[in-house]
């Protein structure tokens, strides 16, 4: 299978994506009442949450990037 050129699109929809999935994470895990009785499971679910807002920010900053080579090849 040939290589997807990635386009702006491909950005929005990686943060999209990301966000549901944090919400979620948030609204069905975080706040699930074994969770909130157990200190360590919650802790667990809460770090996998921040990383995927460390992924939603470098899907930013990869947008941005992509945005200004698209501006200087046109």
């Amino acid at each position: 299978m040939p290589k997807q050129k990635i386009d702006q699109a491909h950005y929005l929809e990686m943060l999209d994506r990301l966000h549901v999935q944090m919400s979620m994470m948030e609204a069905h895990l975080v706040k699930h009442p074994v969770a909130e009785e157990s200190e360590e499971l919650k802790r667990l679910i809460i770090k996998s949450l921040v990383t995927l807002v460390q992924a939603s920010e470098v899907t930013s900053k990869l947008s941005t990037k992509k945005k200004k080579v698209t501006k200087l090849k046109t």
